[in-house]
């Protein structure tokens, strides 16, 4: 079966290296094509420099879609040259059984396919977007594109995948679509690279991994630990500069490490006692699940997206509450060091590839 994997725009698989990412986003369909005999080819929104990735991206094929035009480098004619490209590159869609987005933000890509090719179309998201964008931006304008653009993706998709059961929930109730092609696949972890390091040096620091932006709410763990000798890693890319001023006033030891290649984190997860998410809200946050994976001691927000994975065992859930976290860290780095087997049996048991992998081969089997 040949299937047409399209990743989120405007991003390239230069962009996708250069942030560590690319073995995550690319591992499941590699695992999928060499247990299934599955053709896949990866369309993305970069120039003929994204070939450079072939040899790292088997067996999985790349079809950059600005080959042609390389020297279109504006976001804007960006968006322009995109809504072209299923006409451009015809001859090579119509190979393809099935289109299916890697992300929401591009996904017009797949409607056009749908209506001038009447390919079967599967729109993945990693979290509910217009949920996150509302949370954003309140201009009502572009909130109304947004909604409008969302229906109109949504009530074309063939079969709609989402990570949690409330996005799905969300997505039936606010765009009236039928519950039946909604599927809740969650994020998967391939627990043969992340697991436990048996006694392994563990950093008695706090770890975070994620980008710099206020969804992470890091100047909440920052008032958290303010005048304590707590000390903060934090792997991720952004505007470090906005926290200068927290982390001066407050005295706070914050070293900011930038990004890591997602092959590189195992061994990272392993080397502290504690990993901390305070998002403000999520989709469902792979970080986490990998810091699980691990056997690392976990704290995280009582917040959506988060909530669902949360059983009591797996890991300490908390409000946004600063006592309330700064009393959890302070236990759990004032004592020993210790796997958090529950979170290794929890990831093992609900997100391994393998069992992630045949929810996959459902969908796909059933638009056969």
């Amino acid at each position: 079966m040949k299937i047409l994997l399209i990743k989120t725009f405007p991003l390239s698989l230069y962009d996708w290296n250069n942030i560590g990412i690319i073995d995550r986003e690319l591992e499941l369909f590699k695992y999928l094509s060499n247990k299934n005999n599955l053709d896949y080819t990866l369309g993305t929104y970069g120039n003929i420099s994204d070939l450079k990735f072939s040899d790292k991206c088997k067996p999985i094929k790349i079809l950059p879609f600005f080959k042609n035009n390389q020297k279109i480098n504006n976001v804007f004619f960006k968006y322009l040259y995109s809504f072209f490209v299923p006409f451009l590159l015809s001859r090579q869609i119509k190979k393809f059984k099935i289109i299916q987005s890697n992300q929401f933000w591009g996904s017009w890509i797949l409607i056009i396919i749908k209506f001038f090719y009447k390919k079967k179309i599967i729109l993945r998201q990693g979290y509910d977007f217009y949920d996150f964008f509302t949370k954003k931006y309140t201009n009502f304008f572009l909130k109304f594109i947004i909604k409008t653009y969302s229906k109109l993706i949504y009530c074309y998709s063939d079969i709609i995948i989402v990570t949690t059961h409330l996005t799905a929930k969300n997505i039936q109730e606010k765009f009236k679509i039928n519950k039946n092609k909604i599927y809740v696949i969650p994020n998967f972890i391939d627990t043969n690279i992340f697991n436990p390091i048996k006694f392994a040096k563990k950093k008695n620091r706090i770890l975070c991994v994620g980008r710099l932006s206020t969804q992470k709410n890091y100047n909440f763990l920052f008032e958290s630990i303010k005048n304590t000798n707590f000390e903060v890693d934090i792997i991720g890319h952004g505007n470090q500069s906005a926290y200068n001023l927290i982390i001066k006033n407050n005295n706070i030891k914050v070293n900011f490490l930038g990004n890591v290649p997602n092959y590189e984190l195992p061994k990272i997860y392993n080397s502290y006692k504690l990993f901390v998410l305070c998002s403000l809200y999520e989709g469902h946050p792979k970080v986490l699940l990998e810091a699980l994976a691990c056997g690392m001691q976990c704290i995280a927000t009582k917040v959506p997206g988060i909530k669902e994975m949360h059983n009591e065992k797996n890991f300490d859930m908390i409000e946004l509450d600063t006592s309330a976290l700064r009393e959890k860290i302070n236990i759990i780095l004032n004592n020993e060091s210790k796997i958090n087997i529950d979170g290794v049996n929890f990831i093992s048991e609900n997100y391994s590839i393998q069992k992630i992998s045949k929810k996959f081969m459902k969908i796909y089997e059933k638009l056969q």
